[in-house]
């Protein structure tokens, strides 16, 4: 078997240095069957290793130096260029070089995006990377690309996001024959602006699985797969799930407060809370995935605490450990060069 490389960029995000180090040890020491490399500033994370080298074995645990950090509020592009020794810089190119076989980054996202394009470049015939997440459904899980990665697109471009999609929910949801669904503003064929009008043209004629249009109601209700957009409306439907899913776990908490009646009946329910905080909290998975680039990206939420980056490993582990990237490499390889190309 394998023994994968994981690099994390533990100097970008929110927040600092130690709780990076602390959450990507968590998986280090509970999973000796992969190395883990940190990029940043050797001192800083020197000095939170030695909290745990006399308690523990280290050994799969290296550090990569550089002492550039690009910050959540820099430009990617200008930023990625004037700081090519940044950590998450420094982390694709450990990927693009084989010295890791992904990296995850809780920082500036656009320079995430921008480091994967510049070091790994694209899968030959993918127009554009998209960023893939799930959101939670009745059911399961339902895919949502792109999350944000693109503003604007061709409609071929949502054709491709389609096929990742598809692969995404059958390689790592386990999930056959998946749904497509492509998200506009009505169920019925022609609603829409002209991207998704000339978008549902391509999806019906493809070789997936398409129900046609569907509703941000659908995303949750579990009649759907895989939801496509483009990474502007995706990027706000993440937002706005998010803020919604704060609001329903304050309002509960608030409103279990108000009496002591409350109280002492909230505590038969103190399950059916946990199991909705797991599923709608996205610590629970880490982070999300950039796909369609020769390397596996996993980029996290710049407020990613120890939890949040250890399951972002675990993703990246999973999702190399299925080989993700071939399947897509296959797909567009197979697939009508005058859709893909």
């Amino acid at each position: 078997m394998k023994r994968f490389k994981i690099a994390v960029d533990v100097m970008s995000g929110d927040n600092p240095p130690s709780i990076l180090v602390k959450g990507s040890l968590d998986i280090a020491l509970e999973n000796k069957d992969f190395d883990l490399i940190l990029v940043g500033n050797e001192n800083v994370i020197s000095k939170e290793l030695d909290k745990f080298r006399n308690k523990t074995d280290l050994s799969n645990v290296s550090i990569v130096h550089t002492d550039e950090v690009i910050k959540m509020d820099e430009t990617p592009v200008r930023a990625c260029k004037s700081k090519p020794n940044s950590s998450v810089m420094m982390a694709a190119k450990l990927v693009e070089e084989k010295k890791a076989d992904a990296y995850v980054s809780p920082g500036n996202s656009g320079a995430t995006m921008t480091a994967s394009l510049m070091h790994l470049r694209r899968i030959p015939g993918v127009k554009r990377p998209a960023i893939v997440t799930t959101m939670p459904n009745i059911f399961r899980h339902t895919v949502l690309i792109d999350a944000g990665a693109n503003v604007d697109i061709t409609p071929e471009c949502i054709l491709q996001f389609s096929i990742m999609g598809v692969i995404y929910a059958e390689k790592i949801l386990k999930i056959s024959n998946p749904r497509v669904g492509l998200l506009s503003i009505g169920n019925e064929e022609g609603k829409g602006n002209e991207l998704s009008i000339k978008s549902f043209e391509l999806l019906k004629n493809a070789n997936i699985n398409f129900i046609g249009n569907v509703e941000g109601k659908n995303i949750n209700d579990g009649s759907c797969d895989v939801v496509v957009c483009d990474g502007f409306v995706g990027n706000i439907v993440l937002k706005v799930s998010e803020g919604v899913a704060n609001f329903l776990m304050k309002f509960i908490k608030k409103s279990v407060q108000k009496n002591l009646f409350r109280r002492l009946a909230s505590l038969f329910f103190l399950p059916v809370f946990a199991d909705l905080k797991k599923k709608v909290d996205p610590k629970e998975y880490g982070g999300a995935l950039l796909m369609g680039t020769r390397g596996i990206t996993i980029i996290s939420h710049g407020n990613s605490n120890s939890f949040a980056i250890k399951n972002a490993i675990k993703f990246a582990l999973f999702c190399v450990s299925n080989d993700l990237n071939k399947y897509i490499a296959d797909a567009f390889d197979q697939h009508d060069k005058s859709l893909v190309e």
